[in-house]
């Protein structure tokens, strides 16, 4: 389910941020199942190390992260608590001085542009700090789509028919147990065969099953962290509590840091939720017996078929760029720098012409790639002046408006625009309230430069423009 993201793939920071989480998990479950006291330590010292990795991945997620296995590991270690604790937190400032100090930044320089100007794109701090508390109740808004309500009804009964009536019949031994199977599965299989038409390929169906597990995660993790206190408090009236119900918290709070730099939308928030699908066979707040733990895994099944497969369909998409089936349209090309690489025959008719324009003898090119700097890669440019991305909502005002004045002195030779009007107004509407961006002005220079004729596009195309999202590319020659 997580790997359906439209964040999964092997460059971007969410895989890694997420890993660590995982890797945290497993350590407070080694934690939980009984150590020695100097291995509890090195463990606490671990799960730190592991919290600062994530911060210094994801600043959101780190956090999260570090709040969240502090409390469980506060709760698991009920003897010299404070000891691993302060372990804990050691751990993690040393390895994040440490990754710091590896980067050549200064405290400083980091503060400002990892959380203090990032914040700032985003809308500011104030506008994100309230995103989890409204997340719920966008949530609440996509559900009462009739679609999303067919699918998530249409999800429990499946897992309900499962729990209910096949797995009792298992194994098969009589001939009622096997009517009863029989009839169990072909009730399966027209609701799953539904799923399948109407909410794998765009995505719906995890989408929709997604609202449910956002709810479930609230009401839980809040849940869990209430018990806990009382069992702080009184532990002989709560003798009976089940300690790994605090590992709740930890997919709850992964989903909180993700709402802060998604406006508070639940759209493909799937790690925490198949976190929560993981964890609850062993961390319900409520002794389940063999129907629950059937529909739970009935649930967890239908995910993982249902998530790899719409990864097999959908490798990758981004805004208006919908990659083809795993395997489709692909070629083996041999890149003069690179080497040999499987390619999209699309991608690769349409990136070509850029790199036979820039000057092919490899002598004083220049190329600012915007808004990401993939011509540059596989060009073989270097990014112009280091400018790396300038995304709407990862690029700071202070970032355009030196890029838009190194424009108006000295541009590069080249430059190669993907234009997305619609999708620059949409992050105006996001996170500035309807008011122009930087990236804006910007739009308008370029513009601009064209129109007067100062610049001249040499080629342009329209991969990847759907009649929803509309965008075009532009390889500008800014000089001759």
């Amino acid at each position: 389910m997580a790997v359906s993201s439209v964040a999964y793939r092997f460059d971007d920071y969410h895989v890694l941020a997420e890993l660590f989480v995982l890797y945290s998990i497993v350590v407070l479950l080694r934690m939980h199942s009984g150590v020695s006291a100097r291995a509890g330590f090195g463990l606490a010292a671990l799960l730190g190390a592991f919290a600062a990795l994530s911060f210094a991945t994801r600043v959101n997620n780190g956090g999260a992260l570090f709040i969240g296995a502090g409390i469980v590991l506060f709760c698991f270690t009920p003897a010299r608590r404070w000891i691993a604790v302060l372990l804990f937190a050691a751990a993690a400032a040393l390895t994040l001085i440490l990754v710091v100090r590896l980067t050549g930044d200064s405290f400083h320089d980091y503060w400002m542009y990892t959380i203090t100007r990032a914040a700032a794109s985003k809308g500011g701090s104030g506008n994100i700090l309230t995103n989890p508390l409204v997340l719920p109740w966008h949530t609440l808004q996509f559900f009462e789509t009739r679609r999303s309500r067919e699918l998530v009804s249409i999800f429990l009964a499946v897992c309900g028919i499962w729990a209910y009536v096949v797995r009792p019949a298992l194994p098969v031994k009589t001939l009622p147990g096997l009517l009863r199977a029989g009839a169990g599965l072909a009730l399966i299989f027209f609701p799953f065969l539904y799923m399948h038409n109407h909410g794998l390929r765009d995505g719906s169906f995890l989408l929709s099953v997604s609202t449910i597990a956002t709810f479930l995660l609230y009401a839980f993790g809040i849940f869990a962290f209430f018990r806990w206190v009382a069992w702080e408090i009184a532990p002989n009236r709560f003798k009976q509590w089940n300690r790994l119900e605090i590992l709740l918290l930890i997919p709850l709070g992964q989903l909180a840091a993700e709402a802060l730099s998604t406006s508070a939308t639940h759209g493909e928030i799937y790690m925490p939720m198949a976190i929560l699908f993981l964890l609850l066979p062993i961390a319900f707040p409520i002794e389940l017996k063999m129907r629950g733990r059937s529909f739970l895994l009935a649930a967890a099944t239908v995910l993982m078929v249902y998530g790899f497969v719409y990864r097999i369909m959908e490798p990758y998409r981004w805004w208006s760029f919908h990659a083809r089936p795993m395997f489709v349209g692909r070629q083996w090309f041999m890149h003069p720098v690179y080497g040999p690489m499987v390619i999209d025959r699309d991608i690769l008719t349409f990136v070509q012409p850029v790199c036979k324009a820039i000057d092919p003898d490899g002598s004083g090119r220049e190329l600012l790639s915007l808004p990401y700097s993939f011509a540059n890669y596989f060009c073989d440019v270097p990014p112009w002046h280091d400018y790396v991305q300038a995304w709407y909502d990862t690029s700071e005002k202070s970032t355009i408006d030196a890029l838009m004045e190194q424009l108006r002195q000295a541009p590069p030779k080249w430059i190669f625009y993907e234009r997305q009007p619609g999708v620059l107004r949409y992050h105006e509407q996001l996170f500035n309230g309807g008011r122009p961006i930087p990236h804006r002005y910007l739009d308008q220079l370029i513009e601009e430069k064209i129109n007067d004729g100062t610049w001249r596009v040499v080629y342009r195309s329209s991969y990847a423009s759907t009649s929803l999202i509309y965008q075009e590319w532009l390889l500008i020659q800014t000089r001759r």
